[in-house]
């Protein structure tokens, strides 16, 4: 008998404002092209198949440091609902650690790359005091 995982409730705000209650549910993962372990968040909007969430990850680059790997929609109606920042936000809290994004400068890992949509993600939490930026090593930290 599989046991089951715990899931968190979490709170987003569209591009509207309008909230949307959430869950959570995080997995231990391993990521056999860049050779590193990886924890999975993986969130779930209200109406959501078990096989429909939003996939997000973190690596750790260090004892102290996660890196954003992936954020990926589950399916069109995850678009604009403000999840990938809350996750990055949450992400320090769940792990009192430094969280950055990607870096398209200077990447560590083998497939690291920060694609335009994440680039936009970050600006948005950087408008809002909750992010800073670093030019030269061209990685995003949450404050």
């Amino acid at each position: 008998m599989a046991t089951e995982i715990e899931r968190i409730t979490i709170l987003t705000y569209d591009v509207d404002l309008i909230e949307h209650k959430c869950e959570y549910e995080i997995h231990n993962q391993y990521d056999r092209y860049n050779k590193l372990d990886k924890y999975e968040l993986r969130l779930f909007m209200k109406g959501d198949s078990h096989e429909e969430w939003f996939d997000f990850k973190l690596s750790p680059i260090s004892e102290t440091v996660l890196k954003v790997t992936d954020m990926f929609i589950g399916k069109s109606a995850h678009r604009k609902k403000g999840i990938p920042e809350v996750l990055i936000v949450e992400s320090k809290k769940i792990f009192n650690k430094k969280v950055v994004s990607s870096s398209n400068k200077h990447p560590i890992l083998i497939s690291e790359r920060r694609s335009d949509e994440a680039s936009k993600v970050w600006k948005r939490l950087e408008k809002k005091g909750l992010v800073r930026y670093n030019e030269i090593s061209d990685v995003f930290e949450v404050l």
